[in-house]
Parts: structure tokens; sequence; C-alpha cells
């Protein structure tokens, strides 16, 4: 429900700065443009997630182990597959330590009840760890 009104008050937004009721130059209704197709994209999926039929289980095999990760080793594009694992990043996967990984470590860390600051230190690495 929360993310149905931040879409609408983002559509309202650019609905707003493409009349002329606001003052910003095209790179800021492009920006919220992207926003908005994110959150849109994001929300297709979460509604297809819950549409999809749950298949019925006859038979379950022991998962194979997974590798372990030393959280001090961890890359960006590591760190990007967690937080898009976690549910956290709708990026692409580059190795960039952008704003949207930025915002996506604060919301994880928000999340996980973690000082939220920003910076991926021992405990927001091992909090993502168990996303990889």
């Amino acid at each position: 429900m929360k993310k149905i009104i931040i879409v609408a008050i983002l559509m309202g937004s650019v609905m707003m700065l493409s009349t002329g009721c606001a003052g910003p130059g095209t790179r800021e209704i492009s920006g919220l443009r992207t926003r908005i197709a994110a959150l849109e994209s994001r929300q297709d999926v979460l509604e297809a997630n819950v549409a999809a039929p749950r298949e019925s289980v006859t038979h379950v095999s022991a998962a194979p182990a997974a590798p372990r990760v030393d959280p001090a080793s961890m890359t960006v594009r590591d760190i990007q597959t967690a937080l898009r694992n976690a549910g956290h990043y709708s990026g692409a996967i580059d190795g960039i330590a952008g704003p949207l990984t930025q915002r996506a470590v604060t919301d994880f860390q928000r999340a996980k009840r973690l000082k939220v600051d920003g910076i991926v230190g021992p405990q927001t690495r091992r909090a993502l760890v168990e996303y990889l």
C-alpha cells in the first residue's frame, strides 16, 4: 500500500512538473520518471509473486550448503546482489557505489535495525552475507 501511495505522489509531482507548476529542469523530471518506472517495475514483481500459484511439494531433497562468504571480502557487486536479494536494490549490478546503492544500504540498515549511516561496515556486511 505504501508503494502505491509513493507512486501516486511521484506521478503527481511529474504531472505538476510537466505542466509548469514547478520550476525544476528536464534533468529533475527525467530523474522522477526513472524513479517512478523503478517503483512500478518493483510493484509488478511483487504483485506477480503474490498472484503466482503455489506448487505442492511431494519430495524435498537436501539443498547443497551455500558457500561461505567472508564479509570482509565483499565487493560492491556482492553488496548490490545481496541488497537486491533482500529487496532493497533495483538498479543494475554494476559494481558502482552510486546514490541508488547508497539509498538501498540505508533502507537495509533501517529494516535490520542497524545504525543507519549508509556505510557498509562490519555489522552491515554480516547482515548482508545471508542474502548472497
